[in-house]
């Protein structure tokens, strides 16, 4: 279907070329979503259509397929399956795999201008893939000496073609059809806005017990599957990891040096030298956000803090991370961990009294994070074993490995009119560290950790 709605697009230009009103120097074509993944193709294969300025276009359009941000649209995820062909799927959770990626299409618009108009809050069209498919696009242009033709730029909000989508559009479009610079300092070439934590209460380490080994998953639903069925017991944190947890792991083990980048200078943590600059490393939480999750942390920043936990050593204990493999398994006798998909997805949604996964169907659910933050605090914002922010847009790495590029991410906020609990499964590449990505721990039952 997206290869039809693309040659209804080049069909229009056949009828735009009959007119002899119409500037055949100086045509454009965009479309929002899908409308935008019809717009790409059509000005990738089309050489007549000389600006080509996809909206939010995701998965198919100008996102990636191999680099996933938080709660991006996966091939495994997708439930048009007219839009593309059946044998896209058989990459489902193996795009490490995958041969080509979305770049291939951008570099086909080169020299003419591209343009592509993205929001960082609509994950789901995958702001952080976009990025790294321009960029990777950019050597095409730069061989026609039209660096300046790639535009990219991002703005907050929602999955729409809003306003400033066209303000932008019609800015570009006088910038490269007439010379005319944008005022001010406006910029065609941006980065997606950081998504940094909501505060979060978190002042002392707390785990709980979940309980009811053996429960049944939740509903097997159509490209998402089934989770939360866990057969032993376990404990998990009742809050996310914070700057002030996250600074006593940097204070003990990247003192001297941080060979591994477990430190992100984005992070809500200041590193300064000790001794007039000469002595050993110090890092110290910025004071307002000493109890918020950390964040700009990698999966392996993250299993490297489980190893810390577990006894000191940040290679070995919980995972082995001795070599340079993306997939690490839990070691026997692990003291601390990060959660499974199953794992977390139990102690966030399964309700031990009624044995259901129903808890958070009948309410608001994260949407109030949305909201405000006076309705956050009147709605559900633990799940029903205790676990709290729920209704931050934060998400927690898990343990599941996803193909040879990813691990599992999981996250209780509202998704484009579902819980995330319902809206899909989501992976991203172990080594983004983003604003909206931390991580909780779990551990053993107290019995078993002697």
């Amino acid at each position: 279907m997206l290869a039809v709605w693309a040659w209804a697009g080049m069909r229009v230009v056949d009828y735009l070329e009959s007119r002899p009103d119409v500037d055949h120097e100086r045509i454009a074509i965009t479309g929002h979503s899908r409308g935008g993944k019809a717009a790409l193709l059509a000005g990738a294969l089309d050489e007549r259509i000389d600006l080509v300025a996809p909206c939010q276009s995701g998965a198919g359009g100008a996102g990636s397929s191999r680099i996933l941000g938080p709660g991006a649209e996966s091939i495994g995820m997708n439930d048009k399956p007219n839009w593309y062909h059946k044998r896209i799927l058989l990459f489902a959770g193996k795009e490490a795999h995958l041969p080509f990626d979305q770049h291939f299409l951008k570099a086909l618009v080169a020299p003419r201008a591209l343009l592509c108009l993205e929001s960082s809050d609509d994950l789901f069209a995958n702001p952080v893939g976009t990025q790294a498919t321009s960029e990777a696009a950019m050597p095409a242009f730069q061989l026609y000496g039209r660096k300046h033709a790639n535009g990219l730029v991002y703005r907050r909000g929602g999955h729409s073609y809003a306003a400033e989508d066209w303000k932008s559009l019609l800015t570009f479009a006088e910038f490269i059809f007439y010379q005319r610079n944008p005022s001010g300092d406006s910029s065609f070439w941006q980065k997606p806005h950081s998504l940094s934590p909501l505060p979060e209460a978190t002042a002392q380490r707390t785990f709980i017990p979940i309980t009811q080994p053996g429960n049944k998953a939740d509903a097997d639903r159509p490209r998402v599957g089934s989770h939360g069925a866990v057969n032993g017991l376990f404990e998990i944190g009742k809050d996310r990891i914070n700057n002030l947890d996250y600074c006593g792991f940097l204070n003990a083990v990247a003192r001297e040096e941080d060979p591994h980048g477990l430190f992100n200078s984005r992070m809500s943590i200041q590193r300064v030298r000790a001794d007039q600059g000469k002595g050993a490393f110090l890092y110290s939480p910025f004071s307002e956000a000493a109890h918020r999750p950390v964040n700009y942390v990698s999966w392996r920043d993250a299993a490297r803090y489980c190893n810390w936990v577990h006894g000191g050593s940040t290679e070995s204990g919980a995972y082995d991370l001795t070599n340079s493999t993306n997939i690490s398994m839990r070691m026997k006798g692990a003291k601390a961990f990060l959660p499974t998909e199953d794992e977390w997805y139990k102690a966030a949604y399964y309700n031990p009294r009624k044995r259901d996964y129903n808890y958070f169907k009948h309410g608001m659910g994260g949407i109030a994070s949305l909201l405000g933050p006076g309705i956050a605090e009147s709605t559900r914002d633990k799940s029903p074993f205790g676990m709290n922010g729920m209704s931050h847009r934060v998400w927690d790495w898990t343990e599941t490995p996803v193909g040879s590029l990813f691990h599992g991410i999981r996250s209780g906020s509202w998704f484009q009119g579902n819980n995330r609990q319902a809206a899909g499964r989501f992976y991203s590449n172990s080594s983004l560290e983003l604003g909206n990505i931390g991580f909780r721990i779990a551990r053993p039952p107290e019995q078993t950790r002697e």
